[in-house]
């Protein structure tokens, strides 16, 4: 009979790994630069490598708003000028999304609670336009599109109409501050709450 247990256990180990192999996917662009949709008409372009000055690390909250619909989940964000990786989890536990960045490209992974929708790339160009130095985001966009920055706030403006606009050191009504993105042109926006890990 332990045997028997030993035996069950050991497959049903067997099992669940074959059903987590099963529900994660990877997909990854090329080496080159990478063309992400920001806006109808404009497309960012994300550099060969990150190219972060410096290091940033933190764990973050985000709260994702889109027409009547809310969620948040939680992120971890670790970037320098060679590598960015993110992880995406839901707030109750499932991982979402791991995301790589490097010279070899984007690489992301998707699992069972990814939705179909949510790009890899998307998520780095949203970061992009929030953490990077100003003149790095002002590189990575098209001609005829403009970046503006002034005291605790971004716009990104394009035929004499702001897309996107992002603001800095936003109090919440608990006191807590946070980055919000809102890009105006996709009708979304972003709270995030970031703290060291």
């Amino acid at each position: 009979m332990p045997n028997l247990v030993r035996n069950c256990t050991a497959l049903g180990v067997v099992f669940a790994v074959i059903l987590l192999t099963a529900c994660e996917t990877i997909r990854q662009t090329g080496e080159e630069s990478a063309a992400v949709s920001i806006a109808r008409e404009v497309a960012l372009q994300l550099p060969p490598v990150p190219g972060y000055e410096g290091r940033l690390e933190a764990v973050q909250t985000v709260v994702a708003s889109h027409e009547t619909r809310k969620t948040a989940f939680q992120a971890t964000l670790s970037a320098d000028a060679e590598r960015v990786d993110i992880v995406m989890v839901a707030l109750n536990g499932p991982r979402i999304m791991e995301i790589a960045w490097t010279e070899n490209g984007v690489e992301e992974t998707r699992y069972a609670y990814t939705p179909e929708n949510l790009s890899g790339l998307n998520v780095l160009a949203d970061i992009f336009l929030v953490f990077w130095p100003q003149a790095k985001v002002s590189e990575a966009l098209p001609k005829g599109v403009s970046l503006e920055e002034a005291d605790n706030s971004r716009k990104i403006r394009y035929g004499g109409t702001t897309i996107i606009e992002i603001r800095y050191d936003v109090a919440s009504e608990g006191g807590r501050q946070y980055q919000e993105l809102t890009n105006l042109d996709l009708g979304y926006s972003l709270k995030i709450y970031s703290q060291s890990p």
